[in-house]
């Protein structure tokens, strides 16, 4: 039989300070998880919720210092949990040292604005920003990212590797266990031209730089997951990179989507699933800290989504903090709020004025609200609650055959 695993993954920023996640850790033990994956906790300016990333080897203050992270990192492993990191290598912040001493490491045209025009991938701002200099730099991901510049006419950029294979040394010098490799595929995006989706999904480049990056680190090798951007429902992304690089798990954005979430049944979530689990590196997850919560999605009970989850045939599955209560999105999210809490709906919001109903229903923010403590008390002291059946669906799928 197989070892299942579980990862639960916090969002840092609105647990306040690492020490409130240490406190936290015991729950997450009770759970039943394996790992705990912890979004971006790097230095930044919080332009784009901390993966616009101004320094990669500090803590963002606003979180705590380097001791407090490692003080959690040896509670966690006291307790028998492992800890993975959210690791951007798309792009940095504008304001990384990098971006303003080397800008070599980044895709920039130099006083001139690039002859054709791009979108960036999730079609909220043009891709190429104006930097102070009078340069132009492209932004795939966010306009306060600037794109690196891992390839020179095809060429793999070896200083890039080398930079980040110590920044990975480092936090596993910290006794960092692995690494979430985030929009890795936006690397196949940095072309002269738009490139297609198939050009963007598959592209060759990614598979090159993680390879690069899981190998020759002179520790022992990380373990890696890979959040692959996939529009085929069956999967056929995330197959690829399974049999091409030497991810552990990969898992599927499509199935965080809107359209699956309003299927209003669980037959369509569940053929899906089961598609995607004939994969044994594939990771099951439906939320996140970039989407609302799924039972407010799909209109759904929490509890009939959860047993699906746990009666898949999924080896790794991942919990988003809160999913294990059956949260929905809150109800009392000001406008303010969300346009703090969510970078991508702001830009929206300006260039569109998308209306107030919808940013309250599809916002991230939804998601990224801190913990209510009060309720997860409340939960753990019913036998019948949410919590409850959440501790045993996974003790159930542990021991299920694969």
């Amino acid at each position: 039989m197989a070892e299942k695993t579980l990862v639960y993954q916090l969002y840092p920023i609105s647990w306040g300070s690492i020490r409130m996640m240490t406190l936290f850790l015991p729950r997450i033990v009770a759970l039943g998880a394996d790992y705990v994956c912890l979004c971006p906790i790097f230095r930044s300016p919080w332009k784009n919720s901390g993966y616009d990333v101004s320094d990669y080897y500090n803590v963002e203050p606003r979180l705590g210092t380097m001791a407090d992270f490692d003080e959690f990192i040896e509670s966690a492993h006291a307790m028998g949990i492992k800890v993975i990191l959210d690791l951007p290598i798309d792009s940095t912040s504008v304001e990384h040292n990098w971006f303003l001493t080397e800008s070599h490491r980044y895709v920039v045209k130099n006083d001139r604005m690039p002859s054709f025009t791009r979108m960036n991938f999730f079609g909220d701002s043009l891709a190429w920003q104006k930097s102070p200099g009078n340069n132009f730099y492209l932004a795939l991901n966010h306009p306060s990212q600037a794109s690196l510049n891992w390839f020179n006419g095809g060429v793999l950029n070896r200083g890039l590797v080398e930079c980040f294979r110590k920044i990975m040394g480092f936090w596993i010098s910290h006794k960092v266990d692995g690494f979430r490799l985030e929009f890795a595929q936006l690397i196949n995006g940095v072309t002269e031209k738009e490139p297609k989706l198939d050009e963007l999904f598959f592209g060759r480049q990614a598979v090159t730089v993680i390879n690069e990056l899981s190998n020759n680190l002179g520790v022992k090798a990380p373990f890696l997951v890979m959040d692959c951007l996939d529009a085929d429902p069956d999967g056929k992304v995330c197959d690829f990179y399974s049999h091409e690089t030497d991810i552990e798990f990969i898992t599927n954005r499509m199935l965080r989507s809107t359209a699956i979430a309003n299927t209003k049944t669980t037959i369509g979530i569940k053929r899906k699933i089961t598609t995607l689990s004939k994969n044994h590196r594939f990771m099951l997850n439906l939320e996140s800290h970039d989407v609302p919560r799924f039972t407010s999605r799909s209109n759904l009970p929490a509890l009939t989504i959860l047993e699906t989850m746990f009666d898949s045939p999924a080896q790794a599955i991942c919990l988003y903090q809160g999913q294990e209560l059956g949260l929905e999105n809150p109800k009392d999210l000001s406008i303010q709020e969300i346009l703090k809490l969510d970078s991508r709906k702001e830009i929206r919001h300006e260039k569109h004025r998308i209306s107030n109903e919808t940013l309250k229903r599809e916002s991230c923010a939804n998601a990224r609200v801190p913990l209510p403590l009060s309720e997860y008390a409340k939960q753990e002291s019913n036998i019948d609650s949410t919590l409850s059946r959440t501790i045993a669906f996974v003790q159930r799928w542990k021991h299920l055959k694969s």
